[in-house]
């Protein structure tokens, strides 16, 4: 089992932007802690200028499924490029993304840390046998740069 404590940045935890927090993970079997990993965040707090998210694009890019759209469990005999899964969000909290800008012919990526929103939606990720089912969410930067919209 992993076990993740976030990193909090004035009181709002911070996730990368396929919706998995960012900060301390320990994975424990039944013997003990088996290893730790600590996530640095190497910023030079330098300001990026990016285009803020309108609400048009928000509602949009929502209904794409964000940075992480939500893949309903396979279906056996189905077309899956037929299959459409409504998913309704539930509530939303303010959170801090963190993302990374890949330069166009390879390199070092630019990290950025951004405010945005995360969405608690009412489906569930079931990644197969031997694992629990847990709630699927969507996040999601105010800003463009941030979001895989390009």
């Amino acid at each position: 089992m992993s076990v993740v404590f976030p990193i909090k940045i004035s009181g709002k935890v911070v996730y990368q932007t396929y919706g998995d927090p960012v900060g301390l993970t320990m994975d424990v079997t039944n013997k003990g802690v088996n290893s730790v990993n600590a996530s640095v965040l190497p910023f030079t707090l330098l300001r990026a200028d990016s285009y803020k998210l309108g609400f048009d694009d928000l509602i949009a890019f929502i209904k794409k499924g964000g940075n992480n759209p939500y893949y309903p469990p396979y279906v056996q005999d189905a077309d899956q490029s037929q299959v459409k899964v409504d998913v309704k969000a539930l509530s939303y909290e303010n959170v801090w993304v963190i993302s990374y800008k890949y330069p166009m012919y390879g390199g070092q990526p630019s990290i950025y840390l951004t405010s945005g929103i995360r969405v608690k939606t009412d489906k569930q990720l079931d990644n197969g046998p031997g694992t629990e089912k847990r709630d699927y969410y969507m996040v999601i930067s105010d800003y463009k740069v941030a979001n895989n919209i390009y």
